[in-house]
This record gives structure tokens, C-alpha cells and sequence, in this order.
């Protein structure tokens, strides 16, 4: 689910991730992040844009998780946009710390 919270930023709701939506997943986010980066052009446009992805609904955690928000964050910083995780659960902030990726997944509590 996407709302605008203010202007110029954008939350993405997430309600589920696992191995048999995460394709599908990712390619919603991919399409978000797409759809930013066509309308950098037009006049509804701002350079500060913020894409926030809302995590604290997601219940059940595997390495999806960490695989998708790698593959936004590539995106988003290819097509200069900024984009920041909410809320977290315990488990997957073991996984980031786990793999090591502490300091390229950050997210905001």
C-alpha cells in the first residue's frame, strides 16, 4: 500500500515477505522506484523526494527480506533517490547484523 504522508514523501506499506511472494515483491518496489525515477521530469517532481518502506507489519522473516531490500537500495541509489526502512523487527535486524550489512541496510525506528 502507498500513501503520500507529506509532500514529496512516500510510504510504502508492506504486509508480507517469504519465498513465494518475494519476486513478486521485489518487482512492486523495483516498479515504485522506476516509477520515481520517470517523473524526475515532470513538474510534480521534487529533488528531495523520500521513499519510506514500512516494515513493522511483516510477521515472518527469512533471507528475502535482506535480498529485496539490497536490490531497492541499488536501485534507489542509481536513480538518486533516497529511500529508508521503518520499523524493523528484531529478527531482521539479526539477519542485517549477521550478513555483515550493517552499515549499508539502515533504517530509521
Amino acid at each position: 500500500m502507498i500513501s503520500q504522508t507529506a509532500e514529496n514523501k512516500y510510504l510504502i506499506t508492506l504486509t508480507e515477505i517469504n519465498l513465494d511472494n518475494a519476486m513478486q515483491l521485489l518487482s512492486q518496489g523495483e516498479n515504485i522506484l522506476n516509477d520515481f525515477k520517470n517523473n524526475k521530469n515532470s513538474n510534480n517532481f521534487h529533488e528531495n523526494c523520500q521513499i519510506f518502506f514500512d516494515f513493522n507489519n511483516i510477521q515472518n522473516v527469512n533471507s528475502a527480506v535482506i535480498a529485496i531490500c539490497l536490490q531497492w537500495l541499488k536501485l534507489a541509489k542509481k536513480n538518486q533517490i533516497l529511500v529508508e526502512f521503518l520499523h524493523f523487527s528484531d529478527n531482521i535486524n539479526s539477519l542485517i547484523s549477521l550478513y555483515g550489512l550493517n552499515d549499508i541496510i539502515k533504517h530509521n525506528i
